[in-house]
C-alpha cells in the first residue's frame, strides 16, 4: 500500500471539507523519510514467517483559540514569563523560555516561568490540543518582541542612534556598525528603571486563526486552524500464532514540526507518544460490567514497560511554518495517533489475520487467526 498512498497524498492547496485549503503540508516528506529510515521496501516480503511490517500516517489541526502572556523584565536583569500555562511534564514551560530568550537575546538561565494560576495570570486556553508551543509560544513571542522595541529604544538613545540599528544579541546591546560600543542587558535594565521609562513589560496576545474565505455553514467552529501536523510511523512486529502474542520488533516514527525549538523535548514527546500508541494498540483495555470497572488496577489494567517497548527512532522533518514561533508547530498528540493502525498492518502482513478492535490482545488475535485467517507470513 505505500505507492498507493505516496499517490494519494494530499498536498499544498487542497480542500478541507470546511472549504479551508491546506498549506505547509509536509506529508510525503514525513513518508520518505520514515520509509527510508525503517528499511521497509528492503524488509517487505523478506522479513521471514510471522513477522511483518505496518505504515501509518497522520495529520492534525494546529493552533487552537486565544493565548496571552506577559514577560517582565526584573531588576536584576532576570526575565520572568507570566502565562497561565501549566507543565504536564512535557517540557512546555522550557521552550516558552526558550522562545523569549532567542527574542531577547540573553541566555536560557536568565529566563524563568512564574508560577501562577489562571486567576492572576494572563488568559490561555490552556495546555491542551497539541497547542503550547505553537498558540502560547506565539503570546510570549509577541510579548519578548514588545520588550525587545522598548530596549532597542533605550539602547538607541544611549547610543544616539536610531532602534532599527540596535543590535541585541548575547545579552549585548550595540549598534549594527559599530559592535565596539555596547551596552550589557543588565546597563539596559538599569537605565530603564532609574533614568528611563521604568519597569519593562511586555504583551503578547494570540488568535491562532483567521475567517474562512467561504463560509462552511452551520456546525462548524468560527474559524478554522492556523496549520496541520503531519507524521509517519513504521513498526515492526512478530507475531507467534501458537498464543496470539505480539512483539514490537523495531520502531520508525517521523514527524513535520516545523522548526524544532528543544530536541530533547521534541524526542521525549514522540518516544512517550509510540509508547502510549502501543498500550493502546496491544495492551490496555478498559473491562466494564454494569456499570463497574473489573480492572481497577496495574494488575489487571496493562500497560508497556520498558521490556515491551522497542527502540524508537524518531525523525523530524524541518520545514519552517511561517505562522508559528520561529517556524515552530506542534508535537503533543501527533505520535499517539500511529502506532495503533501502524502494528495492525504489521499484523496482517505477518499472518494475515484483520483485527478491527482494540486493543489487539493475544485472545482476539488467537480469535481472529482461528475463524479462518492465513497464519503464513504474507512477507515470505
Amino acid at each position: 500500500p505505500v505507492d498507493f498512498r505516496l499517490k494519494n497524498l494530499c498536498q499544498d492547496g487542497d480542500l478541507k471539507i470546511t472549504g479551508q485549503r491546506l498549506h505547509s503540508v509536509r506529508i510525503r516528506e514525513t513518508m520518505e523519510a520514515a520509509i527510508s529510515a525503517s528499511g521497509y521496501r528492503n524488509k517487505k516480503g523478506r522479513m521471514g514467517a510471522h513477522r511483518g511490517i505496518g505504515v501509518a500516517n497522520m495529520m492534525l489541526n494546529a493552533g487552537l483559540l486565544f493565548s496571552s502572556a506577559f514577560v517582565r523584565v526584573n531588576e536584576d536583569a532576570t526575565v520572568t514569563i507570566l502565562t497561565a500555562i501549566t507543565d504536564h511534564g512535557t517540557g512546555n514551560l522550557t521552550a516558552l523560555c526558550q522562545i523569549a530568550a532567542e527574542v531577547l537575546g540573553v541566555p536560557l538561565e536568565r529566563v524563568q516561568v512564574a508560577s501562577q494560576d489562571s486567576d492572576t495570570s494572563p488568559p490561555d486556553t490552556g495546555s491542551i490540543a497539541s497547542r503550547t508551543v505553537f498558540d502560547s509560544g506565539n503570546a510570549v513571542r509577541l510579548a519578548a518582541e514588545d520588550v525587545r522595541v522598548q530596549l532597542c529604544k533605550i539602547a538607541a538613545d544611549t547610543l544616539n542612534c536610531a532602534p532599527e540599528d540596535i543590535v541585541l544579541l548575547d545579552g549585548q546591546a550595540y549598534h549594527r556598525d559599530f559592535p565596539d560600543d555596547r551596552l550589557s542587558f543588565a546597563q539596559l535594565v538599569g537605565i530603564a528603571f532609574y533614568a528611563g521609562q521604568g519597569p519593562l513589560l511586555g504583551r503578547g496576545s494570540f488568535l491562532a486563526s483567521a475567517p474562512y474565505e467561504r463560509l462552511p455553514g452551520p456546525g462548524f467552529g468560527e474559524h478554522p486552524p492556523a496549520t496541520f501536523m503531519f507524521g509517519t510511523h513504521v513498526a515492526e512486529v512478530e507475531v507467534d500464532p501458537i498464543t496470539g502474542r505480539v512483539t514490537v520488533l523495531d520502531y520508525v516514527a517521523c514527524h513535520d514540526v516545523g522548526q524544532v525549538i528543544n530536541q530533547t523535548g521534541i524526542e521525549g514527546q514522540v518516544e512517550g507518544g509510540v509508547v502510549q500508541g502501543i498500550g493502546c494498540g496491544l495492551y490496555e483495555r478498559l473491562v466494564v460490567k454494569d456499570g463497574r470497572i473489573l480492572n481497577p488496577s496495574f494488575v489487571d489494567y496493562q500497560i508497556p514497560t520498558a521490556l515491551d517497548v522497542p527502540r524508537i527512532n524518531a525523525l523530524f522533518v524541518q520545514e519552517p511554518d511561517p505562522a508559528g514561533p520561529f517556524g515552530a508547530k506542534g508535537i503533543g498528540e501527533p505520535p499517539y495517533m500511529p502506532p495503533m493502525p501502524a502494528i495492525a498492518n504489521a499484523i496482517f502482513d505477518a499472518v494475515g489475520a484483520r483485527v478491527t478492535e482494540l486493543p489487539i490482545t493475544p485472545e482476539r488475535l488467537w480469535r481472529a487467526l482461528r475463524a479462518g485467517h492465513p497464519t503464513e507470513s504474507r512477507s515470505g
